[in-house]
């Protein structure tokens, strides 16, 4: 597998009532017959849906850029226990990741008996 197509991407948002213009480049292996522009931006799209999602996951509900752990192996125990409870939110069906947390935290018991697997 070699490089098969190079592109760019231009975007034009708008952030606190701020215009702001970005372009970016990019390579990739699929062939125009794979995916052509058009579906090369629906794939650059979907990315960038699953990595906001993920980041702002990890970053604002669970605090992970706040955390202050630089011992050894803790930052990367740290963040496994974080994909955990993601992974168990996401298994659940948690829409509302923040106020399910707040429920647990006002009743540790579910908490544990999720865990445990005696719900």
């Amino acid at each position: 597998m070699g490089i098969e197509q190079v592109f760019r991407v231009e975007r034009t948002t708008l952030r606190d009532g701020k215009i702001t213009h970005e372009v970016v480049y990019g390579i990739t292996s699929l062939s125009r017959v794979q995916a052509d522009a058009r579906q090369l931006a629906t794939l650059i799209r979907a990315h960038w849906s699953i990595e906001n999602r993920n980041h702002w996951r990890r970053d604002v509900t669970l605090c992970e850029d706040d955390s202050q752990v630089r011992t050894r192996h803790v930052p990367a125990m740290l963040a496994l226990l974080n994909t955990t409870i993601l992974a168990l939110m996401d298994l659940l069906g948690v829409r509302n990741v923040p106020a399910q947390m707040h429920s647990y935290n006002a009743h540790p018991l579910q908490a544990v008996r999720l865990l445990l697997g005696s719900l």
